[in-house]
């Protein structure tokens, strides 16, 4: 298998992305996970801005900066200029792969920006993979699509704290698309139990992470510092990047068990790994999760939440994901390969179960 790993070390990679404003951004998961790509699988990086701002054409633009074509471009994000050059970019002999991360729009303009850009490039490797038919059915029914689900950076990676307080942390963005957390958001406000809130800091740039506790490292402490931790999946069933940076930290997961069905497939199980809450059963859950009497019970999942996301779940993981199934696109003889069509979700095999 080593064959088909040098070999696309050979051929220049490329990733076209924000890269250095996602290092200042309110989460830096991708950030990590492509300076992997650049840093371990020696992939190459042009900011979007940077390269659609140059002059000449684009095959001109790639040749001036690295002496040749790419064999692989990864736009990550950024839909809103693919179009404006579609020509060019369908040109390129190189094989096309979008990142997408969500994938519901605010307005018709930014879903037809999207659908266009993902319409552009061969491979989609989508945060939500398998829920892209709920949003473009067209394009999960004709594109290669893989799976990168979200993940824990380093930031995450905290000792297991053997006393934490009992007490539930319930952070992030509080809207009506998070119907389940602004039911718990009730509960805090009504001080019926013991949960700690942690308000979002915003989505936005520009965090001194070195000294913004709200963010990064300082999040995560705050996490860890609490037996339970909460996270929902939206109304659209999105498994979040807190699906993994809760037991990362080693605190116990509590969450949305809405997507349940894709969790089984990532290696949680349900009352091993964590614990599945819904709006009916959640005082229910949460009187669980607190008892004295379930303490010995709750932390060993924690535990083995923790365990599973250390050996499977973290940035490094998805970056190697990402190269292993760019670079087998590569070859006709590849071990593993993206399918096309229907039911296409792919990407989670045994390096991750």
């Amino acid at each position: 298998m080593r064959w088909w790993r040098e070999e696309a070390r050979e051929r220049m990679n490329l990733i076209v992305s924000e890269l250095e404003a996602v290092s200042t951004y309110v989460s830096r998961e991708f950030h990590y996970i492509m300076s992997e790509l650049i840093g371990v699988y020696g992939w190459r990086h042009v900011d979007t801005i940077e390269l659609w701002d140059e002059p000449g054409p684009l095959k001109a633009r790639l040749l001036r900066r690295f002496g040749e074509l790419p064999a692989v471009i990864l736009f990550w994000g950024g839909y809103e200029l693919l179009g404006a050059h579609e020509r060019e970019i369908n040109s390129l002999e190189s094989l096309k792969c979008a990142f997408a991360d969500d994938l519901h729009w605010w307005d018709e303009q930014t879903r037809q920006q999207k659908h266009r850009g993902l319409s552009m490039c061969d491979i989609i490797l989508a945060t939500y993979a398998y829920a892209l038919s709920d949003f473009f059915p067209d394009l999960a029914a004709t594109k290669q699509v893989a799976w990168i689900p979200h993940s824990a950076s380093s930031d995450f990676l905290l000792e297991y704290n053997e006393n934490p307080e009992n007490a539930i942390f319930l952070s992030g963005a509080l809207h009506p698309l998070y119907p389940l957390r602004c039911q718990m958001k009730s509960l805090y406000d009504r001080h019926t139990y013991p949960i700690v809130f942690h308000p979002h800091p915003g989505y936005r740039c520009g965090y001194q992470y070195d000294r913004d506790l709200r963010v990064g490292r300082g999040y995560a402490v705050s996490i860890n510092k609490h037996r339970v931790a909460f996270t929902d999946c939206l109304k659209y069933r999105y498994i979040v990047a807190k699906y993994f940076e809760i037991p990362a930290t080693g605190s116990l997961l509590l969450a949305d068990c809405a997507v349940s069905e894709h969790l089984t497939r990532l290696g949680f199980s349900e009352g091993v790994h964590y614990i599945g809450v819904s709006g009916e059963a959640l005082e229910d859950k949460i009187q669980y999760v607190l008892s004295e009497c379930n303490r010995g019970q709750v932390d060993a999942i924690r535990r083995r939440g923790q365990e599973l996301v250390w050996e499977a779940h973290k940035t490094s993981d998805r970056a190697r994901l990402i190269h292993d199934i760019c670079a087998i696109n590569q070859g006709a003889n590849s071990p593993f390969r993206v399918r096309q069509g229907p039911a296409s979700v792919t990407g989670i095999n045994a390096q991750l179960l």
